[in-house]
């Protein structure tokens, strides 16, 4: 009876044991889920949004250079390397002119034979005086002229050839047929515009800034480019050393990565409005704004959460600069800062750097 009683005694105290450990353990907080940055010195800037245009570097308006009817034309979206056929034309008249020009030239050849032969048989005529002066003097000039006369042929000759040759449009750099004015059968004039070749594989962005913010932006900087959700970084290829005095406008041309964008496109340019400057930096989403000021948290190296106060100072899209009681390298929380509480304890559920590594 007593060893029952024991046995009894022992498993009630070790049941109290796991209940109590149990309840102890509900009790405990537990870590709070938090995503953490790394507060580093970075240049910075404020800037604003400008509207940008995604633009082919390679695109040409195709005009007819002779007039002609129109016998062949490529299809829009036709792939196009240098010197390929755009459009083809035909005219008899240029094509006959070309055949009159070659004739010429035939007919001044063999009138310099002549001549040459000529010259030769009164020189052997002259040894025996059986040839006048005048007549030598006569033969050598007509001579002269036959060869001018042969040079202006050649020269003929190579226009109407240039002419032929420009009967066939042809594309003046790599690129897609993205339109034509113009069909079979149509006559068209000189000048007239008859289709448009692009090259989609060279893009850039045209942006209209303001003339102040020209002086803030150099070549080859890099510039943050967003439509919609979409993000990219180009670099400044050029500004226009000029503004519109009606506008107060200036132009940027900026590459892009030609395969992330289509020509035509409209988009954002965050372009900075002051020369930056060197400061302690964290993401946006670091801030927690509160009607008593802003402040963020910082991890300890204990993975405590340490509410503390800053001051807002410059900043773009996705950076802020701060003045406080943070330092180079501290990490600060940047998902999760909402449910926290000074001196609670977290878990890092993903590390990230400035520059979303």
């Amino acid at each position: 009876m007593n060893a029952m009683s024991k046995t009894i005694s022992s498993t009630l105290i070790i049941v109290g044991c796991l209940l109590s450990t149990r309840l102890v353990l509900a009790q405990a907080p537990q870590a709070a889920l938090v995503q953490v940055a790394i507060a580093e010195q970075q240049l910075l800037a404020p800037t604003i949004d400008i509207a940008g245009t995604v633009v082919s570097r390679d695109s040409a308006q195709l005009s007819a250079e002779v007039a002609g009817r129109v016998i062949e034309v490529v299809e829009i979206g036709t792939e196009l390397a240098v010197g390929d056929l755009v459009i083809r034309l035909d005219d008899p008249v240029i094509k006959a002119e070309k055949t009159q020009a070659l004739s010429r030239i035939k007919r001044e050849q063999a009138r310099i034979e002549f001549y040459e032969r000529e010259q030769q048989r009164l020189q052997t005529l002259k040894e025996t005086n059986l040839a006048a002066q005048s007549q030598i003097d006569e033969t050598e000039l007509n001579l002269q002229v036959a060869r001018a006369d042969l040079v202006i042929a050649q020269a003929e000759a190579r226009a109407r050839s240039a002419d032929v040759e420009r009967l066939t449009i042809r594309a003046p750099f790599k690129g897609e047929m993205t339109a034509r004015a113009v069909e079979v059968g149509e006559r068209v004039a000189i000048g007239t515009i008859v289709a448009r070749v692009m090259n989609p594989e060279r893009l850039e962005v045209i942006a209209q800034l303001p003339i102040d913010s020209a002086s803030f932006i150099r070549p080859s900087d890099s510039i943050t480019i967003t439509k919609n959700k979409m993000v990219d970084v180009g670099k400044i290829r050029a500004v226009v050393p000029f503004g519109d005095p009606q506008t107060h406008m200036a132009e940027a041309r900026i590459d892009v990565d030609s395969s992330r964008w289509l020509i035509g496109q409209t988009v954002k340019v965050k372009v900075p409005i002051a020369e930056p400057v060197r400061m302690l930096a964290v993401p946006r989403d670091a801030l927690v704004l509160r009607a008593n000021g802003s402040s963020v948290y910082r991890v300890t190296s204990d993975n405590k959460a340490q509410q503390v106060k800053v001051t807002v100072d410059k900043g773009n899209d996705k950076f802020i600069g701060i003045r406080g009681g943070l330092e180079n390298g501290d990490r600060v929380v940047i998902r999760g800062a909402e449910r926290l509480r000074d001196g609670m304890t977290v878990a890092i559920q993903e590390s990230k750097t400035l520059n979303g590594g």
